[in-house]
């Protein structure tokens, strides 16, 4: 059982570790996993087809967004269209927006990034909507195929994402 489990890890590991780096035969030079897509140009020289592509985050977090939409002082509250929106993730303040209105908070204070929920009720009180949202976690990807020839009658695609060397196949 031994024996077997040994030809098989020995059969396998080849197979694992050619798929980490990729021999340039017309440079001579290696490229390995990680690698710019600049250096492996240097070192490949130009390939033979480039097709370039947007992958959407589909990673989501979820925040609050704080909405003033009414006037300061006025009795009953008047509305006005979003005087102030705050969004937060993880209790900061993560963008704020003001419509130009004057916003129901103190005058002498300056919000900004970072400030947390409980300081913006002490400057600005209750909001008059409070709302869950999801917000994508991070920004969408640049994936890059190129391919190389590699013998004869035969390609490799490298697959780079942000510019990184990520697969190779």
């Amino acid at each position: 059982m031994k024996k077997i489990l040994l030809l098989t890890l020995i059969l396998i590991m080849p197979g694992a570790y050619a798929a980490s780096y990729f021999f340039c035969n017309k440079t001579n030079q290696y490229v390995s996993l990680g690698d710019s897509l600049d250096q492996v140009q240097a070192n490949c020289g130009a390939p033979a087809s480039t097709t370039t592509k947007t992958i959407p985050n589909q990673k989501t977090q979820k925040a609050e967004r704080w909405i003033y939409d009414y006037k300061p002082n006025s009795i009953p509250a008047e509305p006005q269209k979003n005087a102030l929106v705050v969004t937060f993730v993880d209790n900061k303040a993560t963008s704020i927006a003001s419509s130009g209105q004057t916003p129901p908070c103190r005058s002498d204070v300056q919000l900004k990034k970072g400030d947390s929920p409980t300081l913006l009720y002490q400057y600005c009180k209750q909001p008059s909507q409070k709302q869950t949202i999801t917000l994508p976690d991070g920004p969408d990807q640049t994936q890059t195929i190129i391919t190389y020839p590699n013998g004869q009658d035969a390609t490799i695609q490298l697959t780079f994402t942000d510019g990184k060397l990520t697969g190779i196949e």
